[in-house]
C-alpha cells in the first residue's frame, strides 16, 4: 500500500516529512489560508455527521423491514465500531496524547518555532497532549472507506475511490495549515483501513 511504502520511506529518510511540510506550508498571510481554514472546519464535522445519519438510516431501515433487521443493524455497528475505536480510541484518545511529536506549525526546522522536530517514531518531543502523531481528522476522513465498502458491487469500487479521494484531499488541508507531517496523515489511512479490512472480516459482513 501507498500509505505503507511512504512511513517506510520516512522512517529511512525523516527529512522527506520536513520537506513536505515546508512545501505545502501556506503563508499566514496567503491567500488561500482562509479557503483552507474553511474547508478543514466542514471536513472536521462531516464524518460524524455522516456517521450519525447512517446509523439512523440503518436502524429506521431494521424497523421498516424486520426480514433485514439482523442484517442492517450488524452493518451500523460495523460502521460506529470502526469509527469509535479508529479515530476514537486509536487516534484521538491515544496515540495524539502520548506521542509528544509537535506539530509542524511548532517546529523550528518547518515554522521556526520553539520546538524540535522528531521523527513519527520517537516518542519524546515536546507537545504534551493532542500532539502531530497521527492524525486524527485524516483518521475521520478515511474512515468513509467502512461505510463505502458496504455499497453494492456495482458501485462499490467508485465509493472506496471517492472515500480515499476525501482522506486525501483532508490530509492535504492539514499539512498545508501546518497541524500535520506526511508521516501523521501515512499512519492515520494505513490503521484505518487495515482495521475496517479486519473488522469487516471478523463480523462476516459482505
Amino acid at each position: 500500500m501507498v500509505a505503507a511504502g511512504l512511513l517506510i520511506a520516512i522512517a529511512i529518510w525523516p527529512e522527506i516529512d520536513l520537506a513536505i511540510a515546508r512545501r505545502l506550508l501556506l503563508p499566514p498571510d496567503s491567500v488561500w489560508r482562509p479557503l483552507a481554514q474553511d474547508m478543514r472546519e466542514w471536513a472536521r464535522i462531516a464524518p460524524s455527521i455522516f456517521c450519525t445519519c447512517l446509523v439512523i438510516w440503518f436502524v429506521a431501515s431494521a424497523v421498516r423491514k424486520p426480514e433485514r433487521a439482523r442484517f442492517d443493524l450488524l452493518r451500523a455497528l460495523f460502521a460506529v465500531l470502526v469509527f469509535a475505536i479508529g479515530p476514537g480510541l486509536l487516534v484521538n484518545a491515544g496515540l495524539k496524547n502520548h506521542s509528544h511529536r509537535p506539530r509542524p506549525i511548532q517546529t523550528v526546522e518547518v515554522a521556526g518555532a520553539t520546538a524540535a522536530f522528531r521523527p513519527y517514531y520517537r516518542f519524546d518531543g515536546a507537545c504534551l497532549r493532542n500532539c502531530s502523531f497521527s492524525s486524527g481528522e485524516a483518521a475521520g476522513a478515511f474512515w468513509t472507506a467502512a461505510p463505502a465498502m458496504l455499497t453494492p458491487p456495482a458501485v462499490r469500487l467508485v465509493a472506496v475511490g471517492s472515500a480515499l479521494a476525501f482522506g486525501c484531499v483532508v490530509s492535504l488541508l492539514r499539512l498545508a495549515l501546518g497541524a500535520h507531517f506526511l508521516s501523521d496523515v501515512a499512519f492515520s489511512a494505513l490503521a484505518i483501513l487495515l482495521l475496517t479490512l479486519a473488522t469487516k472480516r471478523l463480523m462476516k459482513i459482505n
